[in-house]
């Protein structure tokens, strides 16, 4: 899921927001002189409900067919249960990979919520982390703005510790690192 992720916001410079909403049924192949190609793009509602384009290149597109088919099989061993019954075609692109993790996520972003209705002048009207509401996935399994940014979060945490980055070094490569940093990395 990581890889998927990482790859497809890079490669397509994505926003949270565009890959909680990105599904299966809009990604298709180009076609060129009435011809399939072996480029993909996917359509996706932008800022100010644009409608864009996004090429998907293929390291992209194999990380995201990847996690598709563990999500299918994790849905057939029962552990995505709930998400069994989603069309491929409605699919998020990227989603939920383990059904306890909801339930943790979920409180976190409650306790994220109650401290933010706390302090609404200083974090502002969406908060700190971007946290716009108190589920980390959608109906279908796809995981919310929130639950993208904390799963690359952790990710990077990983990622400073393997670098030997000290954690409390502001200005180390991975502790800097957002999701909204992946979007400008090439």
């Amino acid at each position: 899921r990581v890889l998927a992720l990482s790859a497809w916001r890079v490669g397509g410079g994505l926003g949270r927001a565009e890959v909680e909403l990105a599904r299966w049924a809009p990604l298709q192949q180009v076609r060129r002189d009435d011809k399939l190609t072996d480029k993909w793009k996917l359509q996706v509602l932008g800022k100010g409900n644009r409608v864009r384009e996004v090429p998907i290149h293929a390291g992209a597109l194999e990380a995201l067919q990847a996690h598709r088919e563990d999500r299918i099989a994790l849905a057939a061993k029962g552990v995505l249960s709930r998400y069994g019954s989603v069309k491929p075609e409605d699919m998020p692109l990227i989603g939920v990979i383990d059904e306890k993790w909801i339930s943790t996520q979920n409180r976190m972003l409650r306790e994220t919520a109650a401290v933010q209705q706390l302090r609404p002048a200083v974090l502002g009207a969406r908060g700190a982390l971007g946290v716009g509401r108190k589920v980390s996935v959608n109906d279908d399994g796809g995981l919310s703005e929130s639950a993208i940014y904390r799963v690359l979060k952790d990710f990077f945490k990983l990622c400073a510790r393997e670098a030997g980055e000290s954690p409390s070094d502001p200005n180390a490569t991975f502790n800097k690192a957002s999701t909204h940093w992946l979007r400008h990395t090439i």
